[in-house]
C-alpha cells in the first residue's frame, strides 16, 4: 500500500512498504532508488509498486490496435508484468484491474480471468 501524502512517516511504515530489514533511512532510500541526501519526506506517496501503461480495450480481436496511455501498477519486479503478477488500477494496490484483455506498452497482450487482477500470460503482439 503507498504511503500518506502528508504528515509524520516513521521508519517502520518506509520498512513495511520497500520490503527492508533494515532500520537505516540510507539502506531503505537506496532499496527504493533514491539518492541522497535523504529525508521521510520523499517517501510521501511512496509505492513498492512497479508503474506501466496499458490499454483500456478489454476486446481480444481488437487489443494490438490500441493505445496505452493508462497507468497501471504491478506486484512484480520487472518494469512490466509477468504471468502470476497482479496488476492494479491504483498504486496503493487496493483495486485490481478488471477481467479482460488488455496490451502493454511495450506491445504485449496481458490477459486478466478469475476477478483478482491476476495475469495469466504475455503474448508478443504480432
Amino acid at each position: 500500500m503507498a504511503l500518506q501524502s502528508s504528515g509524520s512517516i516513521s521508519i517502520s511504515q518506509i520498512k513495511a512498504e520497500v520490503g527492508g530489514s533494515s532500520s537505516s533511512l540510507r539502506t531503505l532510500s537506496a532499496a527504493a532508488g533514491k539518492s541522497a541526501p535523504d529525508g521521510m519526506q520523499e517517501f510521501y506517496n511512496y509505492s513498492s509498486y512497479q508503474t506501466f501503461y496499458g490499454s483500456t480495450i478489454t476486446n481480444f480481436s481488437q487489443v494490438c490496435n490500441q493505445t496505452t496511455g493508462t497507468q497501471y501498477w504491478h506486484s512484480g519486479n520487472s518494469t512490466y508484468p509477468v504471468a502470476g503478477d497482479t496488476v492494479y488500477t491504483n498504486n496503493s494496490g487496493s483495486a485490481t484491474l478488471g477481467n479482460g484483455t488488455y496490451k502493454t506498452a511495450n506491445s504485449y497482450i496481458m490477459p486478466i480471468s478469475g476477478g483478482s487482477g491476476v495475469v495469466s500470460s504475455m503474448t508478443e503482439c504480432e
